[in-house]
């Protein structure tokens, strides 16, 4: 059943009476904030959300503030769960807590600029996700966000789906990444290897498959920014002229332009007719029937509109 969050701190400050405990103003305090926050975010209580709001504000209050707001809430929950208040408790780390602090730093920058843009209710519902990747990178031994890869990006996907995390953490760290590549800490191409969870299988693939292989790729032709700003304009030409959908464009062109432009940027190559040829015999094992055709479509396509600047 869902506690009703305003009674159950009437009924903690009634057992504070009653037991000849003062009544603090300073932790209160600290439960008049969390319900602020409850009510701003539409959240029913928990002592879990309590936990998480607690490491996520914690630098903005002074320290005595925050023991004190801490042990209100864990008040709170002793007295909901056994019925009394001992006041004795092991005030156990948080995923956040346990981040280093370079991790910590990047995590509440993130949440910092979120501030600027997104509602609270929003970055709430983010913050485990990302607060997840940067514990997921910790344990990788990425230190820095100089050295998130795609191999790793895609490898984080993996592990997400195993623990049952996929569209929302997706979402969530594919903006950590664009927030990352805005402050120039890691290439502009990355986050697009976690776009859909496909990218991020692709991308993968492609890697580790051209690790073991004798693929060899010229440095003749465009770069891959180049190549992308074509495939956009050519997108865009598709839907102006054609009425093209947004997903038929998204399933049937962007996504397979976007692995490439990914592959050929991460590997530094130049986007050329044996780039292609070599990345298409990479992954030739990886599509179905059906996405083969579709992605030399899609490659005719752009060739033919690269040519002639339309398709008429």
């Amino acid at each position: 059943m869902e506690i009703v969050y305003a009674d159950a701190v009437l009924s903690l400050r009634q057992y504070w009476k009653e037991n000849g405990i003062r009544d603090d103003p300073a932790k209160v305090s600290g439960l008049n904030k969390f319900r602020r926050f409850l009510e701003e975010t539409d959240q029913p209580y928990s002592h879990s959300t309590a936990l998480t709001w607690l490491d996520e504000q914690k630098d903005s209050w002074k320290k005595q503030a925050f023991f004190c707001y801490r042990k209100a809430l864990f008040e709170l929950d002793d007295l909901l769960t056994t019925g009394s208040v001992s006041g004795k408790y092991l005030y156990h780390d948080t995923p956040f807590s346990r981040l280093p602090k370079y991790w910590r730093d990047m995590v509440t920058a993130y949440r910092n600029d979120l501030k600027t843009w997104k509602s609270r209710r929003a970055i709430t519902e983010q913050m485990p996700h990302i607060i997840t990747f940067a514990g997921y990178l910790s344990s990788s031994r990425v230190e820095k966000a100089e050295n998130i890869s795609c191999i790793v990006i895609s490898r984080y996907h993996a592990y997400a789906e195993t623990v049952g995390e996929t569209y929302t953490s997706i979402y969530s760290v594919r903006y950590f990444l664009q927030f990352l590549a805005m402050r120039g800490l890691i290439p502009q191409h990355r986050p697009y290897a976690l776009t859909a969870p496909i990218q991020a299988k692709a991308i993968g693939y492609a890697l580790q498959h051209f690790a073991v292989s004798n693929y060899q790729a010229t440095t003749k032709g465009i770069t891959a920014e180049e190549f992308w700003e074509k495939a956009l304009v050519l997108v865009q030409y598709l839907k102006e002229t054609y009425q093209y959908e947004d997903d038929a464009l998204r399933h049937n062109y962007t996504c397979f332009y976007q692995m490439y432009y990914v592959f050929c940027a991460e590997e530094g190559y130049s986007c050329s007719e044996n780039a292609e040829q070599m990345w298409m015999k990479l992954m030739s094992a990886f599509w179905d029937e059906r996405q083969a055709s579709s992605v030399k479509r899609a490659f005719y396509i752009f060739h033919l509109f690269d040519g002639k600047g339309n398709l008429t």
